[in-house]
């Protein structure tokens, strides 16, 4: 859901930027700002992971879902360029790759771990491919002679999505029983 979040604003990320008076080639800046969030999240979530799932998950829904409010939000600021960065660092520290990786990892069986391990990247890349499919259809319907609002229409639906996906998080996701065990029994060890 994420890629086809990240992968639906990027096509029109220049356009976006044109609209809003800026050159299309600061798009790159914005993309590689995302990438830099994600780095950083990495270190961020690994430790993380450590004692909770459910705690990064909601951070992670939680940014991304701010990331898609302040990306709406730029285009009637004054400050459009400064917001839509810091819209792709959120969305880019909100990625729970990491999180959906580590979670494979650690509660799957050897047997199961390939299979997991490869439906997690198939789904990573079905999400990759359907956003521009869903932006290219969106297109279709919502955007209109290029105009700044049209850009945002696509955000805002997926604003919704990431809603329910934070509600569906917090009444339903619970943390795997043996984290907590696990890292009781780590801290409890004491050298004699």
């Amino acid at each position: 859901l994420h890629a086809t979040n990240v992968y639906l604003v990027q096509p029109n990320l220049n356009l976006y930027l044109d609209s809003l008076g800026y050159d299309g080639f600061h798009s790159g800046y914005m993309i590689s700002f995302m990438n830099l969030a994600k780095i950083i999240a990495c270190f961020v979530f690994s430790y993380w992971t450590t004692f909770s799932y459910k705690h990064p998950y909601i951070c992670c829904t939680i940014l991304t879902l701010l990331s898609n409010i302040v990306y709406v939000f730029a285009s009637n600021s004054n400050y459009a360029y400064q917001l839509i960065l810091i819209s792709r660092f959120m969305i880019g520290f909100g990625s729970a790759k990491l999180v959906h990786k580590r979670l494979t990892i650690e509660y799957s069986t050897f047997y199961n771990l390939f299979f997991y391990a490869a439906m997690l990247m198939v789904m990573e890349n079905l999400g990759r491919a359907s956003g521009p499919l869903l932006d290219m259809i969106l297109s279709s319907f919502l955007i209109e002679n290029n105009s700044t609002e049209s850009f945002i229409y696509p955000t805002l639906i997926f604003s919704i999505v990431w809603i329910l996906v934070l509600l569906y998080i917090l009444m339903f996701f619970k943390d795997p029983i043996d984290i907590k065990n696990d890292y009781e029994s780590i801290h409890s060890i004491s050298i004699n």
